[in-house]
Order: C-alpha cells, then sequence, then structure tokens
C-alpha cells in the first residue's frame, strides 16, 4: 500500500511538471491584486506601434458614463509568457457624462493572464489601484479609487495573456457589452505536451500494475 501511494504521488508531480507554469505575478481567476505599473509593448522610436496587430474603437456609454474606448492587440516580444503572445490595452478618455469608477472587459477564461497599467505613446492618465479576476476567469475588472472625470483619461490598462490568436467579436459582458472587441483565442495544448502527458499516464499505470501484482 506503501508502494502504490508512492506511485500515485510520483504520478501527481509528473502530471504538475508537465503542464504550463504560472507567471509569478499572474492573475488568477478568483482575486484580487494591487495595480501595479507593467512595460507597454511599445515599439521603438520613430514606429511605436510596430507590434501592434489589431485595433478597435467606439464609444461606450455603460456603468453610469458616456467616453470613447480603444481596445489594441499587440504581439509583445516581451510578454511574459512567450516572445509574441499577445497583450490587450486598453483606454477610455473623452467623457461626456459621468465618472468611471470601473471598467470590465471579458474574454479571458481559460489563459493565462497578468494585468497591470501603464504609461507610453505620448499619453498619461489616471492610474487604477487593484485588478480582480472574476471566479470563472473570463472577467477582468480595472477598480479606480480616484475616478476618472470628464477631461481626464484613463493609463493604458494592459493585460497580457498566453494567446497567440484572438477574434473581433461583439463583447457579450463587461463594460463593453455589445460593442465590438478583440477577445484573445483560448491556444490548443502543444502536441509535445500531450504526449508527454500520455507518456507519463501509460508509465506510471503500468508501474502500479506491477506493485500490485506483487503485494
Amino acid at each position: 500500500m506503501i508502494n502504490l501511494r508512492r506511485s500515485l504521488f510520483v504520478l501527481g508531480v509528473f502530471l504538475l511538471s508537465a503542464l504550463p507554469h504560472a507567471n509569478a505575478d499572474s492573475l488568477l481567476p478568483g482575486t484580487v491584486i494591487p495595480a501595479s505599473v507593467l512595460p507597454l509593448p511599445q515599439g521603438p522610436v520613430g514606429n511605436p506601434l510596430q507590434y501592434q496587430i489589431g485595433y478597435q474603437n467606439g464609444v461606450v456609454s455603460s456603468g453610469g458614463f458616456t467616453a470613447n474606448y480603444v481596445v489594441q492587440v499587440f504581439a509583445d516580444p516581451a510578454n511574459v509568457y512567450c516572445a509574441g503572445c499577445l497583450d490587450f490595452m486598453y483606454a477610455l478618455g473623452g467623457l461626456t457624462t459621468g465618472q468611471i469608477d470601473q471598467f470590465s472587459v471579458m474574454g479571458f477564461s481559460g489563459l493565462s493572464t497578468n494585468a497591470g497599467y501603464g504609461y507610453g505613446f505620448g499619453a498619461g492618465g489616471v492610474a487604477p489601484t487593484s485588478i480582480a479576476r472574476d471566479a470563472t476567469g473570463d472577467i477582468i475588472t480595472f477598480y479606480f479609487a480616484n475616478p476618472v472625470m470628464i477631461g481626464q483619461r484613463t493609463a493604458f490598462l494592459l493585460v497580457e495573456t498566453n494567446a497567440s490568436a484572438f477574434d473581433t467579436k461583439s463583447a457579450g459582458s463587461g463594460t463593453l457589452n455589445g460593442l465590438l472587441t478583440p477577445e484573445p483565442i483560448v491556444p490548443a495544448p502543444e502536441p509535445s505536451t500531450l504526449l508527454l502527458l500520455g507518456t507519463g499516464l501509460a508509465g506510471a499505470a503500468s508501474a502500479i500494475r506491477r506493485r500490485l501484482s506483487a503485494s
């Protein structure tokens, strides 16, 4: 029985080691973190949008305010998950009514995410104070203890992901509900990872059968 338990423990450790590791600063489902500054995916001088691969803008009337919104997608060479993985960057400004206390975006279920804010591209703005991800992992919310008022704009709100592709669709929830916005596509498991998992399961199962037969 002790040998069987030991085999099961080894199997568990092996499976965990075969799974992708979360970045230490990841925003996990069901957590809230203090908002901190992240480097923006800004290109070199003269071509600051070099890494931008997607863009959407419009007007949002939601949560008691009306403002312009911009969503940019970057294939970020310095992304925390992989070089070229996608960053989703949001900004709100041009308020005509109300104030911004929070801003929620969706589409992150099944993905690894790291979130923060930054300044760049020649613009400043009001920084969020905390960032939350709901229990499903789908919705990320930026909270502003100091609301964004008329005449102000937000800092750039950044979500780094492990996605490598995106689709532009009508948001199903969040502040941009019903508006077109780029959303990440959950990456399929790498064949090498699946092979490693399959080989490990088969090997561990064989070892357990041998130990049971010998007992």
